[in-house]
């Protein structure tokens, strides 16, 4: 390849370096969109049982606390959290 004035070790050191140079800009740009995506991933979420309101609020029944003394309810933008809470002895 001499004879035709292409140096080889020349051709691939730029040709690795072109691909390092837009591996280095892609791949950090590549991570903050993987992360971005990842935050706002929805949770899935079972559908277990639907109840009805009433005046005093929800009746939950006690199979699905699975022997909990208490429930924690916690907000989570639009949802409400129910935490079974057991307490040890």
């Amino acid at each position: 390849m001499e004879a035709l004035g292409i140096n080889i070790g020349y051709f691939l050191g730029q040709l690795l370096a072109i691909l390092l140079l837009a591996l280095l800009v892609i791949g950090p740009v590549f991570l903050v969109f993987l992360l971005i995506k990842l935050a706002i991933k929805p949770e899935k979420t079972e559908l277990l049982m639907t109840a009805e309101v009433t005046q005093q609020g929800v009746l939950v029944p006690r199979q699905l606390l699975h022997g909990a003394t208490e429930v924690e309810i916690r907000r989570k933008q639009a949802m409400l959290l129910l935490v079974p809470v057991v307490k040890e002895a």
